[in-house]
């Protein structure tokens, strides 16, 4: 009978996961290619406002720039989304025996396969740059990817719960995601920073992952002091996600 229902669970996670990518990409002539595009445009004002014209003094800029601005993008389109998950899908939060959780859930995973689907265009740039990838890739990007999820996920189960009783939490969202986005060096390399005030940047839960994917996509080296911050922030999103879903997700179907 267990086994049924992992099953069940599996099938229903592909079910909603395949359903979220039909909806963003209906009518949409180049589909997933807009995971590449976007930050890769992105990326390319950044590298002409302050590679060309500001010339920080880093090598490999459009690189540099890319290992981080590809695992933002998941970060950013999952929180970005999250907290109008559940306000999307009223009639199946509403559902009695429906595990609600699955919604933002499988939010989060799309976008991972969004970033995913991404780096064979990363790797191109490597090779473009005459920077051939290594085995070791293979072992660091799905560590890389467990942490993220596991910080990114319940994070995005918090917000989807908490906006359906604070509508306004959704308006909010943006503004915090581009504060996030400066708080993480990102389009500027770590040492620019002053050494008195670099301990600000732990305040943002996304700067030890993200500095630790440019770190493996970039150096093809995996920095475990910031690997293991990041595990240490992925048990505290755990913690505080599922705090927050067993609270308030008994009167989600009455307020929706």
């Amino acid at each position: 009978m267990r086994h049924k229902n992992i099953l069940y669970y599996f099938d229903l996670f592909f079910v909603l996961t395949k359903k979220e990518f039909v909806v963003q990409y209906k009518a949409s002539i180049i589909g997933y290619l807009w995971s590449v595009l976007s930050p890769l445009a992105q990326g390319l004002v950044f590298f002409l406002a302050f590679g060309i014209f500001m010339r920080f003094s880093q090598e490999n800029y459009l690189l540099f720039l890319l290992s981080a601005l590809y695992p933002w993008q998941w970060v950013s389109n999952s929180m970005g989304h999250a907290p109008k998950i559940f306000l999307a899908a009223p009639s199946l939060v509403k559902k009695v025996y429906f595990p609600r959780f699955f919604i933002p859930l499988t939010n989060c995973f799309q976008h991972m396969l969004h970033c995913l689907l991404a780096l064979p265009a990363y790797m191109f740039f490597l090779l473009l740059y005459g920077i051939m990838p290594t085995p070791k890739l293979l072992i660091y990007v799905p560590l890389l990817i467990l942490v993220s999820y596991a910080i990114i996920a319940p994070l995005g189960l918090a917000l989807a719960c908490l906006n359906v009783y604070v509508r306004d939490l959704e308006n909010i969202m943006p503004l915090i995601l581009q504060l996030l986005f400066f708080l993480t060096p990102i389009v500027y390399p770590l040492d620019v920073v002053p050494e008195r005030i670099r301990f600000l940047l732990y305040c943002n839960p996304f700067f030890p992952v993200i500095a630790a994917w440019r770190s493996v996509l970039l150096n093809q080296a995996m920095p475990w002091d910031l690997f293991g911050a990041s595990c240490m922030v992925a048990l505290a999103a755990c913690v505080i996600g599922a705090y927050i879903y067993k609270k308030l997700s008994w009167k989600l179907a009455e307020l929706l």
